[in-house]
């Protein structure tokens, strides 16, 4: 004979809970799900735990002492971990380390209108993508718009997918990319006047979208991508970019592409940026964190260890990006350079500031009056309509520097001594220093 086995009931609420799932002979209420599989539940926890379920049971029950229930766009998966949730208020540990169920699941919390819930799978959700590779953010962002396939869909996870993605250089000469078009169609749209981090220059937004399909063929998914054409901003672009590789491509109405022309007779293209949103940079080179914001000078390097950032300034428009120093040994320098500018045997290369109060160019040098010191944010406040530059030490500026010649296409830098350590942010972040190391 098979030994009974005998459940301890009445120790623990949550598990006792968990536990009616499995009781068959206490259903009162089936679950048909999308993929056709069925789940039994109660259908007073149901309705006591939401109220979409209260008001579903209540409007069907008419007497009836069992409940069917139908829902087209939710996966049993999903549904069952909505119930456990509904039934003990927790989720089982790992259960949102499932990436392949994250967006699923949001969508069956959202529509049983389980605010906590949301919240806790979308803190799930940042965490991987932090711990994950670049790929995640836009495969769960391609996710997303299926389930949620309108434009004008706002919610918590959509902004945390948004900001995630926007963050990523957009390289379309990619071999695998992830992003739908309709992933990219809503970024696009979202991002278009947003004033978020953005990592992508409009003329490469617009060789991204390109590289997604043919425009010239005639199907449905060339009709998706022409459908994204709107959401590029053609005065971000160079006009004369505009006159010799767009305009010949028929892909913008003629109006649109003499809105651009007329533009630069007008003070508005002035300020106007080649990059949508706030320009994030990340570091290239030297010992950098996985999010590239953080960096420091190997501690065995004797000489000047120089570095950019992966995304260049070009066009017009006025920039601000914020260092924070938190380890500092020697002078560091601090500024913009042509890429072509960086060689081991200097101290330091293009316009920068050094951390003894001197601003450099090239061989020239002049008194700045602007020293910094570790804890202290350094500023960069380029102007590239007017061609000109200057350094803020914890908000404070001694004077715009004017005189010096800026070029076309500048790279933020960093030139710095072994055991040196720095953290980029935007200068409309909040600057935090990361912890120390010595």
């Amino acid at each position: 004979m098979n030994p009974v086995i005998t459940i301890l009931r009445g120790i623990s609420l949550e598990n006792d809970l968990r536990r009616l799932l499995e009781e068959e002979i206490f259903f009162d209420t089936i679950i048909k799900c999308s993929d056709n599989n069925t789940l039994g539940a109660n259908k007073i926890i149901l309705a006591v735990r939401s109220n979409v379920f209260y008001d579903i049971i209540t409007n069907q029950i008419n007497n009836q002492t069992f409940t069917n229930l139908e829902f087209n766009n939710i996966n049993s998966t999903a549904m069952r971990i909505v119930l456990e949730y509904l039934y003990t208020s927790t989720i089982l540990e790992g259960i949102l380390d499932n990436v392949e169920n994250l967006i699923e699941l949001f969508y069956a919390a959202n529509y049983f209108e389980l605010t906590a819930l949301r919240t806790k799978i979308c803190d799930a959700t940042k965490v991987l993508i932090e711990f994950n590779d670049e790929g995640l953010a836009k495969k769960l962002l391609s996710q997303f718009v299926v389930k949620f396939p309108s434009l004008e869909t706002q919610n918590e996870m959509s902004q945390l997918l948004i900001e995630s993605v926007a963050k990523i250089h957009l390289d379309p000469y990619l071999e695998y990319d992830p992003l739908s078009l309709m992933g990219l169609r809503y970024l696009l749209c979202k991002t278009l006047s947003a004033e978020i981090p953005f990592a992508t220059h409009e003329i490469d937004l617009f060789r991204y979208v390109t590289t997604k399909g043919d425009p010239s063929k005639n199907d449905d998914k060339n009709s998706l991508l022409l459908s994204l054409i709107p959401y590029i901003d053609l005065r971000r672009i160079e006009p004369d970019t505009v006159l010799k590789h767009i305009e010949p491509l028929n892909l913008f109405p003629q109006d649109r592409i003499n809105d651009r022309y007329r533009l630069m007779a007008q003070e508005y293209e002035i300020n106007l940026r080649s990059i949508r949103g706030i320009p994030i940079f990340r570091w290239k080179g030297m010992n950098i964190t996985k999010d590239g914001f953080t960096l420091e000078a190997r501690k065995d390097f004797e000489k000047y260890a120089h570095a950019t950032t992966n995304l260049n300034i070009k066009g017009k428009g006025i920039y601000k990006w914020s260092f924070s120093i938190e380890t500092l040994n020697k002078t560091c320098y601090i500024g913009i350079c042509e890429n072509v500018q960086l060689r081991e045997t200097d101290d330091y290369c293009g316009m920068v500031l050094g951390s003894n109060g001197y601003v450099y160019h090239e061989k020239t040098s002049k008194w700045y009056n602007a020293k910094f010191k570790e804890n202290d944010v350094v500023t960069v406040n380029l102007n590239m309509t007017e061609k000109t530059c200057e350094f803020l030490i914890n908000g404070s500026t001694t004077g715009v520097i004017a005189e010096w010649r800026i070029p076309p296409v500048v790279y933020p830098c960093v030139s710095l001594k072994k055991g040196t350590k720095e953290l980029l942010t935007t200068s409309e972040n909040t600057v935090s220093p990361s912890s120390n190391s010595s």
